[in-house]
């Protein structure tokens, strides 16, 4: 009888076979794999030291492009410095978990290593495995830091604090084996004037810098630490905006955050043409306010040509908010620096510097108060043309807009605004009325808005005049016979800050914020009866560190921040000029 297939007992036999011959092939394979492996990783640690050998040779002549042994004659991914010398190599290959080496003579004398997770020793120039267990050294794989305001090059990290500024550091280790490993954090030096180290939290206390490294095992994070004045001049001090070109910026001082509109300049920068700086984006509209402060950032020595004006971008509705000119060197001045065109936009503290010496809160800032001078006060006619001046600005405020001409019985013109920090304030319309009508001219528009418009009544021999301000032109509307009509200017006083090493303001040169004139027509053939309120001036401030040298003689040393003015309408309140050093880290005004 034929049989058709096996027994069970035969099958058993086959299944005996193959697990005698498995117990005997899989330990030689994998054997065989790992002598592989071994191999790879012998061949990796000859490749790590020739690297390094290369690099030593290298730095002997060129240290920016090689290493230095240290003094000692010892390189240990154990300590941090050590750590940061290696890992500035370019290997080639695998890098190893763990080394340790001696030097002689520029070259590898002794070492051990862990290389994918084999442990070997190198030798009399050979490499062997070694009994002693250097991966015990390598058992964390990764040391992250994911606060999202440290900046990270590899391991190297850097954030920029003000004092009073605190970050709790989100550290992440990742350990082999499952194994738990707290993470060591450690200040250098160990002196608590720049930052406090309080577990994982860094607290800014001083300007300065000051290095924290989380360690863990051999592998380690290094952040370098700026505290910076507490001020926009402070914060532009130490940010780099890397090569020439234009960028945007968020920059928040004491809680009050700035959008700017960046222009970097690397190297000296000579300019013979006019410059101006912005775009639409900056500035308000009909419908918008401005939106940014225009900052030009030079890292070297600028000359401004003579009969050169720099500037920012405006329209009829007044420019950005603020205008800063930044210069690390040396600022030649023989043209003009101007912004006599504030901006539409709401006011704010602008901190342009934090004391590092002060008795109160009050004297801490140098800050360009949200508020400037207020505008003229209403004023009502009982025959005669009456007008109001704008206030002046005091402690770095801009002036007040002028209230415009109320003539004729009953007639009234509006207040002016007041100025705000970006903007000197706006000029209310005149009033015009005859047989004792009463008839009231239009405010002057607040946050750097529009001129008041101007007011008359149907039988009144004059023409309507209105204020100064942004927005919209200022008017003259309507004739009458033998009027003299003069156009007027659109505008209002700006922020205008310069930083500089050293300042040289040389015989023709202007530095300008300028409040502007209103219009101006006749009342029955008086050619002085009727003007609009004229626009406050601007915020001129000036800082400096190693010197200033004005040669400009003029009126007010070229430098000034006046008001418009038409008689008879109220004249728009002088803006500020303040100029000082902070050598010391403290303002003092020059006198």
């Amino acid at each position: 009888m034929n049989r058709k297939g096996f027994t069970l007992l035969e099958l058993l036999a086959v299944v005996v076979v193959l697990a005698i011959v498995a117990l005997i092939s899989i330990p030689i394979i994998s054997s065989v794999i790992k002598k592989a492996k071994e191999g790879s990783a012998q061949d990796s640690v000859y490749g790590y030291i020739d690297s390094i050998e290369k690099s030593v040779a290298i730095g002997a002549v060129d240290s920016t492009k090689g290493i230095k042994v240290p003094s000692d004659n010892v390189l240990d991914m154990a300590d941090m410095d050590d750590v940061i010398i290696l890992e500035s190599v370019n290997i080639k290959g695998t890098k190893p978990e763990y080394a340790e080496l001696t030097f002689e003579k520029s070259k590898v004398k002794t070492a051990g290593f862990c290389m994918d997770g084999f442990n070997f020793e190198y030798v009399n120039r050979k490499v062997e495995k070694s009994n002693t267990d250097y991966c015990a050294n390598a058992n964390v794989e990764e040391v992250n830091i994911k606060n999202s305001e440290i900046t990270f090059n590899g391991n190297n990290g850097n954030v920029i604090l003000m004092p009073g500024d605190e970050i709790n550091l989100d550290i992440e280790v990742k350990v082999k084996d499952n194994n738990s490993v707290t993470p060591e954090i450690i200040l250098e030096p160990a002196d608590t004037t720049v930052i406090t180290l309080t577990d994982s939290k860094i607290t800014a206390n001083g300007l300065g810098m000051a290095t924290v490294y989380v360690k863990a095992g051999i592998r380690y994070k290094k952040i370098e630490v700026n505290v910076i004045n507490n001020s926009i001049l402070g914060y532009l001090e130490v940010h780099n905006y890397g090569e020439t070109g234009e960028y945007e910026d968020s920059i928040t001082v004491n809680g009050v955050t700035y959008n700017a509109h960046v222009y970097n300049y690397k190297g000296n920068q000579e300019w013979a043409d006019n410059k101006t700086f912005g775009d639409d984006s900056d500035i308000g509209t009909d419908s918008t306010n401005a939106t940014k402060m225009v900052i030009v950032k030079v890292d070297g020595d600028l000359t401004i040509g003579s009969g050169v004006t720099v500037l920012p971008k405006y329209t009829n509705y007044g420019g950005p908010k603020g205008f800063l000119l930044y210069v690390t060197g040396t600022l030649t001045n023989n043209g003009t620096i101007d912004n006599s065109h504030g901006a539409k936009a709401a006011g704010q503290a602008v901190y342009l510097w934090e004391n590092s010496v002060y008795t109160s809160d009050d004297d801490r800032f140098e800050v360009v108060p949200a508020a400037g001078g207020a505008g003229g006060s209403l004023c009502t006619s009982t025959g005669d043309g009456v007008s109001n001046a704008g206030k002046p600005g005091t402690g770095r405020r801009t002036g007040g807009g002028g209230t415009g001409v109320a003539r004729g019985r009953n007639s009234k013109a509006s207040a002016g605004s007041a100025g705000t920090s970006y903007s000197g304030g706006t000029g209310s319309g005149s009033a015009c009325t005859e047989n004792e009508k009463s008839n009231t001219s239009g405010s002057g528009g607040s946050n750097g808005g529009a001129g008041g418009a101007g007011s008359k009544d149907s039988t009144a021999g004059c023409s309507k005049v209105g204020g100064v301000g942004n927005a919209t032109p200022a008017t003259v509307l309507g004739t009458i016979s033998s009027s003299t009509l003069q156009s007027p200017t659109n505008g209002t006083g700006g922020l205008l800050i310069i930083y500089a090493n050293n300042i040289i303001n040389n015989a023709s040169a202007l530095i300008t914020a300028l409040g502007h004139n209103s219009g101006k027509t006749s009342y029955r053939l008086n050619p002085s009866a009727l003007a609009g309120g004229s626009s406050g001036g601007g915020s001129i401030n000036i800082f400096y560190k190693s010197g200033y040298i004005n040669n400009n003689t003029s009126a007010n040393n070229g430098i000034s921040a006046k008001g418009g003015a038409m008689s008879p309408g109220g004249a728009g309140g002088a803006g500020t000029v303040t100029i000082g050093s902070i050598a010391t880290g403290t303002f003092v005004k020059n006198s």
